[in-house]
C-alpha cells in the first residue's frame, strides 16, 4: 500500500463522501485495480476500488463495474458513491463482513451456482451494448457464444463473499461484465469446480440448476471448451504460470470427458 502514489489524494477524495477516514487497510485480494482499500470513517466501513483517471483499459473496466451495479438487483454489494478528480476515479461500495466460498465443498459450489442462476434473470438496458468477444479468435463459431445474458466472466470462490451475520452471498469484482450466451458463466464455474477437484460429471451436475446451462446447445458448450483450451495454451506458452497450467488442465480434463 505504501507503493501507491497519490494515496493521500485518494483518501481525501473518499473522505469527501464518507467523512474523515480513520483507518484504511489493503483489501485481502485483487490485483487488477490501482487501489483496493477497506476504509473506516465517520459514515461507517466501505470497500473502495480506485483507478487512475486516465483513458485506457483499467479505467474502462471500473466504469463498466460502476455502470452495471445498479442493474444487479443486490447480487453485488451496493455502490454508494462514484467519485472522480483529476487523479483518481473511485467506486465506494458497501463493506460486506464475510468470507469467500470454498468451491471444494458442495455448499460453496452450489452457493456460486445459485448466484449465477440469479444473474441469468437480469437484463441490461439496450443502450449498454457489451458483446462478449474474448474467445472469438480461439473459436471457429463465435456466433454460438453470443447472447443477451449478463456475463460476470470470472466466477470463482474468491469472487463470492458470504456475509457472516446473515449468510447472504454476494458476487463481487464485476470488472468486465459483458453480454453473452446464457451458459458462459456456468461453464466457467464448472471449470473452476474441476480445478477444485470435482470430477467433470460432478461439475456438470452442480451447474445443471443454472437455467442458462440447461438451455445450452451442446455444440456451443463444446466449442467454448475448445476455445478455452486454445486460449490457455497460448497464455501458458507465454508465462508458464502454475495457476494458468491448473486452469488449462481443468479445461483439458473436461473436454476429454465430453469429447473422448
Amino acid at each position: 500500500m505504501d507503493t501507491i502514489e497519490d494515496l493521500p489524494a485518494l483518501l481525501d477524495l473518499v473522505a469527501s463522501h464518507t467523512g474523515p477516514v480513520g483507518r484504511y487497510t489493503p483489501a485481502p485480494s485483487g490485483n487488477m485495480s490501482d487501489a483496493l482499500l477497506l476504509v473506516e470513517s465517520e459514515a461507517g466501513r466501505f470497500f473502495v476500488k480506485g483507478m487512475r483517471n486516465s483513458p485506457g483499459g483499467r479505467l474502462d473496466s471500473l466504469d463498466r463495474e460502476l455502470t452495471v451495479n445498479s442493474h444487479l438487483d443486490g447480487i453485488a454489494p451496493r455502490l454508494v458513491a462514484t467519485l472522480r478528480d483529476a487523479t483518481w476515479a473511485v467506486g465506494v461500495f458497501d463493506y460486506i463482513d464475510g468470507a469467500p466460498a470454498d468451491l471444494k465443498t458442495p455448499d460453496g459450489a452450489r452457493c456460486l451456482a445459485r448466484l449465477i442462476d440469479r444473474v441469468s434473470d437480469l437484463r441490461l438496458p439496450v443502450e449498454l451494448d457489451w458483446p462478449e468477444t474474448r474467445w472469438d479468435r480461439f473459436c471457429e463459431t463465435p456466433e454460438l457464444l453470443r447472447g443477451r445474458t449478463i456475463c460476470h466472466g470470472d466466477p470463482h470462490g474468491n469472487n463470492v463473499i458470504i456475509e457472516r451475520a446473515s449468510g447472504r452471498a454476494y458476487l463481487v469484482d464485476w470488472a468486465w461484465p459483458t453480454l453473452a450466451a446464457g451458459f458462459i458463466d456456468a461453464a466457467l464455474l464448472a471449470n473452476q469446480l474441476i480445478c477444485a477437484e470435482h470430477s467433470p460429471q460432478e461439475a456438470e451436475a452442480i451447474v445443471s440448476d443454472i437455467r442458462g446451462w440447461r438451455n445450452a446447445d451442446p455444440k456451443a458448450v463444446d466449442a467454448f471448451l475448445v476455445a478455452n483450451v486454445r486460449m490457455m495454451e497460448e497464455r501458458y506458452a507465454r508465462t508458464e504460470a502454475p495457476w494458468i497450467k491448473a486452469v488449462l488442465d481443468g479445461w483439458r480434463e473436461w473436454l476429454g470427458y465430453r469429447m473422448p
